[in-house]
């Protein structure tokens, strides 16, 4: 990478490698092998939007992780196969109940960013807190919002919050409070592989989660949280 030039996704995840070898080295290699572009292609036909270099690059590094909680990302790293299952469950949830949009009291923050809605095509989860709630990327954003931007959604997520512009941003960010050391490893249950809980700009771990997005605190719009 030439000196001065803004890293790649791709050196993004090398330090994250690096990074996981020397502080997380379980959770590392709970990871599972990268994904072929096959496979990614066949995602995208399946969801008719065009994935984010950044999504490609962060599937060809790893496939998601065997645990389905915690570990390296905080929250599930869903493979592929799991990212479409979810989508999918998705669609069959909006087949069955077409009213639904109607059952929140849905907020956007910042305003008009994202869609007021439950649930749409246009969002792919990545991160889960297997209880019904997703990190994941925002095809069709509200009028003030960016096409890819990374948000919160699912059962319990009412209120919703842009994180980052693009997944690149936010895996930088991520990175960036892990290089800072503004994190703590944490076990459920003594299990052995571990997961990051993030703490905020001012090294505060988050005093209770209500949303999914309480585990990213103040990555973009999460710093306005009342």
């Amino acid at each position: 990478m030439p000196t001065g030039s803004a890293p790649s996704t791709r050196d993004l995840l090398h330090q994250l490698e690096r990074w996981g070898r020397s502080k997380a080295p379980a959770a590392l290699a709970d990871l599972r092998p990268g994904a072929t572009q096959t496979a990614l292609d066949e995602l995208e036909q399946l969801i008719s939007f065009p994935l984010p270099e950044a999504f490609r690059a962060l599937y060809s590094w790893h496939d998601g992780q065997n645990w389905n909680m915690g570990g390296l990302f905080s929250l599930g790293f869903l493979s592929l196969q799991g990212v479409k299952s979810e989508w999918k469950m998705w669609r069959s949830i909006e087949q069955a109940s077409p009213g639904m949009d109607d059952l929140g009291d849905f907020t956007s923050t910042p305003h008009h960013a994202i869609q007021l809605r439950y649930s749409t095509p246009g969002w792919l989860g990545f991160l889960t807190d297997t209880a019904g709630d997703t990190i994941g990327l925002d095809f069709t954003p509200a009028p003030s919002g960016v096409p890819g931007q990374i948000i919160g959604f699912g059962r319990n997520a009412e209120h919703k919050y842009v994180l980052a512009d693009s997944l690149h941003d936010f895996l930088d960010e991520y990175l960036q409070r892990l290089l800072l050391k503004q994190y703590t490893l944490e076990h459920y249950d003594n299990h052995p592989i571990p997961y990051v809980m993030l703490h905020d700009e001012l090294s505060r771990p988050p005093e209770v989660i209500r949303n999914v997005t309480d585990y990213f605190p103040w990555f973009g719009a999460t710093a306005k949280m009342p």
